[in-house]
């Protein structure tokens, strides 16, 4: 049976779920829960994609949480999956017996090609489908506000326009045209504005790529800076922490919650943007210093707030980010449907099963 060691992830726990026949009966429970109102027959779904994985399924499963776990685990590994932690010239000199490494993405920074080449391992990559839905949710978050979807969608009424505080007065149609009849001010368009992405992974990239497309100027801050021929591949620029958020005119998080970033964005940086300038947040919500945020849209210097995530989840009525109508709150959507992460485990597993069947095993040493 192959051994897949594996980085702790709750997407790539499916592995374990899919080859694994030791998974316990708990977690397989969890996920047919999770995935209930997107997938018809999970077990179903489960099974057909078994029959695609000949000489993979069944495997051992073996998950690392840590570096010294993924070391411990590495000398009985035929397949190692990695997402964020390192592999280089020690990892693999401990896994005479690996034949493939999968990285759980498109972006390598974490593993040494060159020692995978020096080796002759085959190094998957993926470009994950939840990472492009997030991406797209960005992007609708961006357009929703400049275009002021909340307050425009179905104000086409005389009643509706009224209502809202847009008195219905027509135009001379004899000299100028009908369009937005409802006078609202404030439209925006998105060709030739400042995107600022705070952070440059895999989600950051590919915004970067929808707003490029769109005409947009793109910023980028991250710990550490791309290299040139990959800022130029991306159509990116990089600036410090402070000039991102003052040069931008939307903002969007794209960097993960930990020691180093809770409160990151505080009520000093938020008075650094631009009077209305848009702040976009998919990543998690504690990045952004509450109070501040909420105090940034009611004292009007943010034009507007996109969300799809929360301080409480759900949350409660009384929330005052839901009582303002330049700021968009989706229930944590960004990366649906749950069909993307079943499709990129799937994807990724049949990839493996094919590089493996290429490969011939290693003896042990």
């Amino acid at each position: 049976m192959p051994v897949l060691v594996v980085e702790e992830d709750r997407v790539l726990r499916q592995v374990g779920l899919l080859l694994d026949p030791a998974t316990s009966a708990e977690r397989t429970a969890a996920f047919l829960d999770y995935y209930a109102h997107d997938v018809e027959d999970f077990i179903a779904w489960r099974e057909a994609v078994r029959a695609k994985l000949a000489g993979l399924y069944p495997s051992e499963v073996r998950i690392y949480s840590n570096q010294e776990e993924l070391r411990e685990y590495l000398p009985a590994a035929d397949v190692l999956i990695a997402e964020r932690f390192a592999i280089g010239e020690r990892e693999l000199e401990r896994a005479p017996r690996l034949r493939v490494v999968q990285q759980f993405g498109s972006i390598v920074d974490n593993i040494d090609t060159r020692a995978c080449r020096s080796r002759s391992l085959p190094l998957l990559t993926i470009r994950r489908r939840t990472n492009v839905a997030c991406a797209e949710h960005t992007l609708m978050l961006i357009l929703a506000l400049a275009k002021k979807l909340p307050l425009t969608n179905g104000l086409v009424t005389d009643e509706r326009l009224q209502a809202r505080g847009f008195p219905p007065r027509p135009f001379d149609t004899r000299h100028v045209a009908r369009a937005n009849f409802g006078r609202i001010p404030g439209i925006g368009t998105l060709l030739g504005r400042t995107l600022g992405l705070l952070g440059q992974g895999e989600i950051g990239r590919e915004v970067a790529r929808f707003a490029r497309v769109l005409g947009m100027r793109v910023l980028y801050h991250k710990r550490r800076r791309l290299d040139a021929e990959k800022e130029r591949e991306t159509g990116v620029e990089y600036c410090g922490f402070h000039e991102l958020f003052e040069r931008s005119d939307l903002v969007s998080l794209h960097v993960p919650l930990n020691s180093a970033t809770r409160g990151l964005v505080d009520a000093a940086t938020l008075r650094r943007m631009k009077r209305g300038a848009f702040l976009i947040n998919i990543s998690r919500a504690s990045i952004v210093d509450r109070a501040a945020l909420v105090d940034a849209v009611e004292s009007g210097h943010l034009g507007g707030v996109g969300l799809d995530v929360l301080y409480r989840e759900p949350t409660t009525p009384d929330d005052p980010l839901l009582h303002h109508e330049n700021v968009i709150v989706t229930p944590h959507i960004a990366g649906a449907s749950r069909m993307n992460s079943l499709m990129d485990i799937e994807e990724m597993l049949i990839g493996i099963a094919r590089a493996l069947s290429r490969r011939p095993s290693q003896p042990d040493e």
